[in-house]
């Protein structure tokens, strides 16, 4: 089994990080939890150019990539992390199949959070991985 590429990126604006908030219906409980703004790369896209659509579907705006910040193998899927700066746009107008066919009972809510950096450490942010390393190195 070919293993699923996700491309994600890191974005502190105005001293916040931007964040996807979820919430999520699992075994039977529904899950709170924020992740990195990102998704699956698709066949002919670099994972650069994944990062810069998705970050565009999902966010509304459009970002600088700087360099690669982490990467982390999971039995089903490589994640790839990385460092963008904003260019311009609107945060929050992501028009993403995420936020316009709205299947919430299916996959849950999607909203875009700007945490201020020194909060980090109090959301549930996954991957934890991830998470630890941000605090490590951005605050």
């Amino acid at each position: 089994m070919e293993k699923r590429i996700r491309a994600s990126a890191i974005i502190m604006y105005n001293e916040k990080l931007i964040t996807i908030y979820r919430e999520k219906m699992i075994d039977g409980r529904i899950k709170k939890y924020y992740v990195i703004p990102g998704g699956g790369v698709e066949e002919s896209e670099s994972i650069l150019d994944a990062i810069k659509r998705e970050i565009l579907e999902e966010v509304g705006i459009e970002v600088d990539i700087t360099d690669e910040f982490f990467f982390l193998e999971k039995e089903d899927a490589k994640e790839y992390f990385y460092v963008a700066n904003y260019v311009s746009g609107i945060i929050g107008t992501g028009t993403g199949p995420e936020f316009t066919n709205r299947n919430v009972k299916k996959y849950g809510t999607y909203e875009v959070k700007l945490i201020p950096k020194e909060d980090i450490y109090k959301i549930n942010l996954l991957p934890p991985e991830v998470k630890e390393y941000i605090i490590c190195n951005f605050i």
